[in-house]
């Protein structure tokens, strides 16, 4: 084999490959590099071997591709606490995993103290193969979507600041709270709420998405709300 001319030798199949050059030219150096076909590993990349010695290459693949795959909980309102996890499967052992840095880079399966968001994940093998994957974080479930839910009304919405709470059901309110996205506390009313309409006055509030929560036999309920 000359300087410039190569042989490329594709879906090698075997554990063991052998090449044999049947007269090759004396002191000459063959240039060796072996690609994993799900890609990422490299062995041996750009390595010469001398034509007058018995040269041996070995490459170590996985069994089977990496994959991975992410599961979440949500969030208790107002609070940070969701957590996500990755598992993985195939790849060659030990694996590491890295969060995102809105997930401060943590380094374990399960990443905790998330707030509502997605992020994402990378897994990597020892031999280097890499995946990335995303876990997404939800906010308040059953929070209501529309007008009226949970037996509030809450008009209008979106709005500007300005807007009236309208409570149906028989119970009293025992305490109003409305919180931005960060979980601070943006409005209070800590007084029992009679069955009715009731105004809410947020001028200087940013425009965003707020939540609404009112207490009524010791439950919580929750409404989202639109600042314009």
């Amino acid at each position: 084999m000359g300087d410039t001319n190569f042989v490329e030798i594709n879906s090698v199949t075997n554990t063991n490959f052998t090449y044999t050059d049947l007269s090759p030219p004396a002191n000459a150096n063959y240039l060796v590099e072996v690609v994993h076909p799900w890609g990422g590993c490299t062995a041996d990349k750009g390595k010469n071997f001398n034509s007058s010695k018995s040269n041996t290459s070995s490459f170590g693949a996985a069994a089977n591709p990496l994959s991975a795959s992410t599961s979440s909980t949500d969030v208790t309102f107002g609070m940070c606490d969701g957590t996500a996890t990755v598992t993985a499967t195939g790849g060659t052992p030990p694996l590491t995993y890295l969060w995102d840095g809105n997930a401060n880079n943590q380094t374990t399966t399960t990443a905790t103290n998330l707030c509502p968001g997605t992020y994402s994940v990378v897994v990597t093998d020892s031999l280097g193969n890499e995946v990335i994957v995303f876990a997404s974080v939800g906010t308040l479930p059953g929070i209501g979507e529309g007008s009226e839910q949970n037996g509030i009304a809450l008009y209008p919405n979106p709005n500007t600041g300005d807007f009236r709470v309208e409570w149906n059901k028989s119970t009293n309110i025992e305490r109003l709270l409305i919180y931005n996205t960060l979980g601070q506390i943006v409005y209070y009313v800590d007084e029992e709420l009679t069955l009715g309409a009731h105004n809410i006055n947020l001028d200087g509030a940013a425009p965003g998405l707020y939540y609404l929560q009112i207490e009524t036999g010791g439950k919580p309920l929750y409404q989202k709300v639109i600042i314009e």
